[in-house]
């Protein structure tokens, strides 16, 4: 169990999740540890903390400050520190696997699955018996606005992925009809359009990545709307072509 006086060495069984990063002041921390079998044992949150290199054991410290910990025994959720300092030490050769990770955009299709399982790990927080109700539950609220602002960009790039694989359907229905009007020796107008496509069918996809720290817009699903508006397009193209409009 962690204590409040006392620098506990993170491992591989303990998440650390950051909500924002100011050089070496981080906002809104919440550490968890797990069992192998996904069940959730320890929990810190605090509202502030901060980073400090140790080179010397060759380890980061994370502080928290006004830390509220829990643990889960037999008895249910025990809290182990109210509104204390909380250090913690995170070892950098044990860590160098874990730091040297793959930005989401050059993460495959597994890659992306993997993280979002990792993230879709139920955090549910019970009531703790010695602790104010409305206490437990801004816990709660807390670990799952972050985890949900953490899982939105990996499901942005995850339905990217399966959106590209349509995508062919849409520009396929969508530059038949425009060939068949079109001259041959109109090159210049073919090669507009085919840019002026690219450029709307993109915009969305540039549009879903910069509202990805927003989870409450969805922009996982805008990345299917040029899909959806092309086909559609496409298909209204192709009727009037086969009707000589």
């Amino acid at each position: 169990m962690i204590q409040s006086d006392e620098t506990v060495q993170l491992g591989n069984s303990y998440s650390v999740y950051v909500e924002k990063k100011d050089g070496t002041n981080l906002q809104n921390v919440i550490v968890t540890r797990r069992l192998r079998n996904g069940e959730l044992k320890e929990l810190i949150q605090g509202p502030a903390g901060n980073i400090v290199s140790d080179p010397a054991h060759k380890q980061i410290i994370l502080t928290i400050h006004d830390a509220t910990a829990w643990g889960n025994t037999t008895n249910g959720w025990v809290p182990t520190l109210m509104g204390g300092e909380m250090p913690l030490a995170i070892d950098l050769q044990s860590q160098e696997q874990d730091l040297a990770t793959v930005a989401l955009s050059d993460m495959t299709f597994r890659q992306l699955r993997e993280k979002l399982d990792e993230l879709e790990h139920p955090l549910h927080l019970a009531d703790p018996p010695d602790a104010p109700r409305a206490n437990a539950m801004k816990s709660g609220a807390e670990v799952g606005n972050l985890l949900e602002k953490r899982r939105t960009p990996v499901l942005v790039y995850l339905h990217r992925e399966v959106a590209f694989s349509f995508a062919c359907i849409g520009f396929t229905l969508v530059g038949i009809p425009l060939g068949i009007r079109a001259h041959r020796r109109e090159t210049s107008v073919g090669v507009a359009t085919a840019l002026i496509l690219m450029l709307v069918y993109y915009s969305f996809v540039v549009l879903a990545q910069a509202w990805e720290s927003h989870p409450e817009r969805a922009p996982y699903l805008i990345v299917w709307l040029p899909n959806f508006l092309f086909q559609g397009v496409g298909a209204v193209l192709l009727w009037r072509a086969n009707r000589g409009v």
